[in-house]
């Protein structure tokens, strides 16, 4: 049934039939998949709602109080309540609606919140938070893509730079750079999963949120660390930098915008984008593998130069 899930839209249902037992709850509900979404962290569908400020705790005190509790009841597997089978319903559609390969926790949101009377939207409405207004946020990241976000980070990506070889460009995508750097001068780095080159995290900037926003939601995905822009290193738009996607054939012109960060919480951990994650000295940054345009930012980044533009 989940074949065609990401690895994180699986551990989301995961998730919402162990809260589900947590609870004694003798069913997997909307309410629990929400849950599911809160516990996952990482996925996409987990930050659009921690945009809106929805709390993992506070869900969990509201979804306590619904469902059929039986103490000693200890099936194989929870059944889905109806609302819930809709709910995946109206995933799978999310997903088949644009054509996207996989169904990714973004999917997942979408389809649960598509209809507006079950619990999970009824959760949210009592703390405050509109899910007309989460869906409709979920469905405009959804529509800017052309296919799952998550599903692009199982892809591979190759870099080309004035390589005769290289695919035509077929898109044109606003993205972001962050150097963060600590107290310590240390400077937070990632070794993608996608080429395995080290890198400053980032990625694409969503339909709905500013550029800083951008920013600040790629740094805490790929890393775990919360930051706080504080400049700008410079604005890179090379069209002899292509960037290709072997998942879907796309060919990405270079545009990226650079920034400088501090961190205010958050621990390095990996993500789905980044084997690892450290904190780098300075001295020590000319010694890791990275891409000629990664290498470049890093450059005008440690030279402190009048902010590049080029």
């Amino acid at each position: 049934m989940f074949e065609r899930y990401t690895p994180r839209a699986r551990q989301v249902v995961g998730l919402a039939e162990h809260g589900a037992r947590t609870l004694k709850h003798t069913y997997i509900g909307t309410e629990h998949l929400l849950l599911g979404i809160l516990a996952e962290r990482e996925g996409i569908a987990a930050h659009t709602l921690k945009f809106f400020n929805v709390d993992y705790e506070a869900v969990r005190v509201k979804v306590a109080k619904t469902g059929e509790r039986k103490i000693w009841f200890r099936p194989k597997h929870l059944p889905f309540h109806p609302d819930a089978k809709t709910a995946l319903v109206g995933a799978l559609h999310a997903a088949t609606y644009r054509d996207h390969k996989a169904i990714g926790t973004e999917h997942l949101l979408s389809g649960l919140l598509h209809e507006k009377d079950n619990t999970a939207s009824s959760v949210l409405e009592s703390l405050g938070v509109s899910p007309v207004q989460v869906s409709q946020h979920i469905n405009r990241a959804l529509n800017y893509v052309t296919h799952s976000v998550e599903e692009r980070s199982m892809s591979k990506r190759i870099d080309y730079y004035e390589d005769p070889e290289a695919p035509a460009a077929n898109s044109l995508v606003p993205s972001v750079n962050v150097f963060v750097v600590n107290e310590r001068d240390e400077v937070l780095m990632i070794r993608r999963t996608d080429n395995d080159n080290w890198a400053v995290p980032g990625g694409a900037i969503d339909l709905g949120e500013s550029v800083p926003q951008a920013a600040v939601r790629e740094t805490l995905e790929e890393t775990g660390v919360t930051c706080e822009i504080t400049g700008l290193v410079g604005i890179y738009s090379d069209p002899k930098h292509i960037i290709y996607y072997t998942s879907d054939g796309e060919a990405r012109q270079e545009f990226s915008i650079a920034f400088t960060a501090r961190p205010v919480s958050g621990k390095p951990r990996p993500s789905s984008e980044s084997k690892e994650v450290v904190w780098v000295p300075r001295a020590e940054l000319a010694t890791y593998t990275m891409d000629r345009s990664m290498r470049l930012r890093m450059d005008h980044f440690l030279s402190g130069g009048p902010m590049y533009i080029g």
